[in-house]
């Protein structure tokens, strides 16, 4: 849309504030998180709403404009209210940008002597020249599924009630998010990648903060990984890298299953029945035929393996900055119905309301949040869906 939200717009002269619009920058990457950012190209402008103003901005900038706008932990805003005429804390909500969390994921990266024949002939082009891409036309090939050849969940720990890990399998090297890393998924036709997705996540201790009144400048974002963070009450961790971590622990566990898999024959041959053709000669398997990149053979030892962990997990499902509560709550943002605390036509309906991270993969408790919050705001003013789902 070209457009940046500066701030909410707020009526002040009742009880509560009341949100009526907001103000917001016209041009073309004015937000520094753009590659190329141009803030100074923008001009500023105003909206008003009929009804409510509704927040979708996400785990990271919802609270960025609710801070923004003077509604946040007090304790923190003031230091602005108190530097920047003009600015003042209107609603002192302390939960805002508190309870970042996110899930932990890291690979494990093995490659072959052969090409993978699931990809050999693919080039990952949409051009009928690309085999695989006429085969997809044709409604076949390995382009008609999501990449995965193998998926599973597991407990971590035995006595969990529920799996804490979802561990696949890919037929390529993707070992994290990075400027290019698409590329090196493409390029990469003779490795495999096991990744491991850590759920429900125990740690809610991140935090995204104010770096500046300046809409145009990114917020500090601190996930506060492992033992920085939390235990499954929100209590710190002390003792730092010496606490226990069951986050940490549970992925390192994941790392060593993956490692047995690998390592095991009969394994490697179902892999390979579906990957690649099978080693040539009488000999067999003289050598691992997957051999480990990533970590690698010289994380071989528990402690090093737990070191790596903390320094190569990544996550891309964060949540949680504006959690749903009661009003008892005095970390809570929003109700049940999405409307924030403390002022009047103002809601928030994104990833940033959810109090715990929820299930395995995040977007389809997104939708589902969305439904529910457009049939509160559908029952509040006597309406109904036009089409029922």
């Amino acid at each position: 849309t070209s457009c940046l939200v500066t701030k909410v717009l707020f009526d002040e002269s009742g009880a509560e504030p009341v949100a009526t619009g907001v103000e917001y920058i016209v041009g073309d990457k004015i937000y520094q998180a753009s590659k190329s950012p141009n803030p100074a190209s923008g001009r500023r402008t105003k909206v008003f709403a009929k009804h409510d103003v509704i927040l979708a901005g996400g785990t990271f900038n919802t609270p960025q404009m609710l801070m923004a706008s003077g509604v946040g932990p007090k304790e923190d805003l003031q230091r602005f209210a108190d530097e920047t005429p003009g600015y003042k804390v209107i609603v002192d909500l302390p939960g805002v940008g508190a309870n970042l969390q996110d899930r932990y994921e890291v690979s494990v990266v093995s490659k072959t002597e052969d090409n993978l024949k699931i990809v050999e002939n693919c080039q990952f082009k949409s051009s009928l020249s690309d085999p695989c891409y006429a085969q997809w036309a044709l409604g076949s090939g390995p382009y008609t599924s999501n990449g995965g050849i193998i998926g599973m969940f597991k407990k971590s720990k035995a006595s969990l009630a529920n799996p804490d890990l979802f561990i696949f399998l890919l037929p390529t090297d993707f070992h994290g998010y990075f400027p290019g890393y698409s590329k090196t998924v493409a390029a990469a036709k003779n490795s495999t990648t096991w990744a491991i997705l850590k759920t429900h996540s125990q740690n809610r201790g991140g935090r995204v903060s104010l770096k500046s009144l300046d809409p145009t400048v990114r917020p500090l974002i601190n996930f506060k990984y492992y033992e920085d963070g939390t235990d499954a009450e929100g209590n710190a961790l002390e003792g730092g890298v010496a606490a226990v971590n069951d986050d940490l622990e549970a992925v390192v566990s994941g790392v060593e299953f993956v490692r047995e898999i690998t390592a095991s024959a009969s394994t490697t041959l179902a892999i390979l029945d579906i990957t690649a053709e099978l080693p040539k000669g009488p000999a067999g398997f003289s050598a691992p035929y997957f051999q480990e990149v990533i970590p690698g053979k010289s994380i071989n030892k528990k402690d090093k393996l737990r070191d790596w962990v903390r320094r190569n997990s990544w996550g891309h499902h964060a949540c949680g900055t504006c959690k749903m509560g009661e009003s008892s709550d005095p970390m809570a943002v929003v109700d049940s119905k999405f409307r924030v605390l403390g002022t009047k036509n103002l809601r928030i309906v994104d990833a940033s309301v959810f109090p715990r991270i929820p299930g395995y993969f995040i977007a389809s408790s997104i939708y589902t949040m969305s439904e529910r919050a457009t049939d509160e705001i559908l029952e509040e003013r006597g309406l109904q869906r036009r089409v029922k789902v």
